[in-house]
């Protein structure tokens, strides 16, 4: 997931390697990338997108392509271990 947005670190949802503890996983958030730009600098790459402005972060909606790519890297983590998985 890191490699999407960055900075969350690639071992999120990764199972604790050597203990079986199950796991609650809440995903919220994952319909917004936060970043940080004020209205006067918006990259062009977003300048379509709906985006939701704060103090100096932004949240912009992702579109369905990235919605899926989000979804499948959650889903391959969480099925390195099914069992614990509630």
């Amino acid at each position: 997931m890191d490699g999407y947005c960055g900075g969350i670190g690639e071992k999120r949802y990764e199972p604790i390697s050597g203990r079986s503890v199950p796991r609650l996983i809440v995903p919220g958030g994952m319909d917004c990338i936060v970043l940080e730009f004020t209205r006067d600098t918006i990259p062009p790459q977003f300048q379509d997108r709906k985006i939701f402005f704060y103090d100096f972060r932004s949240a912009i909606g992702i579109n369905v392509d990235e919605s899926r790519l989000l979804a499948g890297q959650l889903s391959k983590k969480l099925n390195m271990d099914p069992e614990n998985v509630r």
